[in-house]
């Protein structure tokens, strides 16, 4: 079963110097600014290091009007774990960074289930690190009815690694879902497969950016991203904008919106 956790709750005894790689991480690029403001001066709400059948369920919600934190966390080498991502709160204002590596060999099912009411303002960027051999598997279910800015990062860093991702969001009245997600393939032999639907009525807006990008240094890359839209208001706006950038000839890719 799950171990259910909250934010400011210790998950468990942990190395400190053990999450040195997180500290070590910059979010320098355009757009980024807040994640790295959180890398900088937020206080570490949660941090753990997940072996082998650990099944953890972590509860973002905080009651604060305003509110900043990061959450950190380490997947041992080899192990199959699961983490669940609960966000549910009413906040004014909440900026978050998530920072996960996987260790070589290992499996992560991520799942992030977001349901915020009317009135809530988030901002949360998420960055998955995956070394060798290391496999990612993301669900991502956004049914919030606030405002939110939402970014995934997933970087591919050795070689053979795997990443398959799978969303849907499903927004009415005037909620604002704006969900980023970037592909980062920087090692020999990586994959990814990203299926991503959306869902808007009333007055709702859902935004859709999904990059891949594979770099010289990722020959061999295998990566596939789809998009699917539906209005179901003739006042509803949904934007998707699927991106490829390929720095070397030897990968097969694809993207495509409907």
């Amino acid at each position: 079963g799950f171990v259910g956790l909250a934010l400011d709750t210790a998950l468990q005894a942990v190395d400190a110097d053990a999450f040195g790689w997180a500290d070590a991480q910059r979010f320098e690029s355009a757009g980024q600014g807040l994640a790295e403001l959180a890398r900088l001066i937020a206080p570490v709400r949660a941090a753990a290091q997940l072996t082998d059948g650990q099944h953890v369920q972590l509860s973002l919600a905080a009651h604060a009007a305003q509110w900043s934190g990061r959450v950190l966390i380490d997947v041992a080498a080899g192990a199959n774990a699961t983490l669940l991502l609960l966000d549910g709160s009413a906040i004014t204002l909440a900026n978050l960074l998530i920072q996960l590596r996987l260790g070589a060999g290992s499996t992560l099912q991520l799942v992030r289930l977001y349901d915020a009411p009317v009135g809530s303002h988030a901002v949360e960027h998420c960055r998955v690190e995956l070394a060798e051999g290391a496999t990612l598997r993301c669900t991502t279910l956004d049914l919030g009815a606030g405002w939110a800015h939402r970014q995934l990062d997933v970087l591919l860093a050795g070689k053979a690694a795997r990443a398959e991702l799978s969303g849907a969001v499903l927004v009415g009245g005037r909620a604002h879902a704006d969900h980023q997600l970037q592909l980062l393939h920087r090692a020999p032999g990586v994959s990814s497969q990203t299926r991503w639907r959306a869902l808007a009525d009333g007055r709702a807006r859902s935004v859709f950016d999904g990059l891949i990008e594979v770099a010289a240094s990722a020959p061999g890359t295998d990566a596939h991203l789809k998009t699917a839209s539906l209005l179901l208001s003739p006042h509803a706006e949904i934007d998707a904008k699927p991106e490829l950038v390929i720095d070397t000839d030897a990968v097969a890719c694809s993207h495509g919106a409907s």
